[in-house]
């Protein structure tokens, strides 16, 4: 890098006209002798060291907030393994809004209703979220009919998978295949 910012400010400045004009051989041979010393100085391979040593930095903590999203999925998952299914469409009127956002977060992620609002602040107040949960219910119960997988089924291979991606040998692999980078860029 310090090499290509020096030619490119060496193109830009027209520094050779200038040494054309004004250096002579003597100047030239001191002009080189200080450009080897501060090439050997080995401020470009301290340079990339720095580099390299920040890089690893930047994918240990990108790694660790991937361990703490994968952590946080996980929990939410299991979260909803908590909740009990509605059964029919008479639960859902004693239903708090807690508890509605709970089964239409569970239906939209799992049940694959697309017509439920991702964010609560888009789904209205109790009785608007009342409505939509009737509809999501009603059409996952059809989903169902026509041999659609079950909220709980999904909600477990999610876990199961989300739990296969926190497991410690991916982790040491992709930390042996970044320092196998890190050392290639030196």
């Amino acid at each position: 890098m310090h090499q290509f910012n020096a030619e490119v400010m060496f193109a830009r400045n027209n520094t050779q006209a200038f040494i054309d004009t004004v250096i002579d051989g003597i100047g030239h041979t001191y002009l080189m002798r200080k450009a080897r010393q501060r090439d050997s100085s080995g401020l470009e391979a301290k340079r990339r060291k720095e580099q390299v040593e920040f890089d690893l930095r930047v994918a240990q903590a990108k790694r660790d907030k991937d361990a703490e999203k994968r952590k946080q999925a996980l929990e939410a998952h299991r979260n909803f393994l908590d909740i009990p299914l509605i059964t029919s469409l008479t639960q859902i009127p004693k239903f708090k809004v807690k508890e509605l956002d709970h089964h239409l977060d569970m239906l939209q992620q799992f049940g694959q209703d697309t017509d439920i609002p991702k964010l609560k602040k888009d789904r209205g107040l109790k009785e608007n979220k009342q409505v939509l949960l009737c509809k999501a219910f009603k059409s996952y119960e059809e989903r169902l009919k026509n041999g659609g997988e079950t909220v709980m089924l999904a909600i477990q291979r999610a876990l199961s998978r989300l739990e296969s991606e926190a497991a410690p040998e991916n982790e040491a692999a992709i930390d042996g295949w970044e320092e196998a980078d890190a050392a290639l860029d030196i």
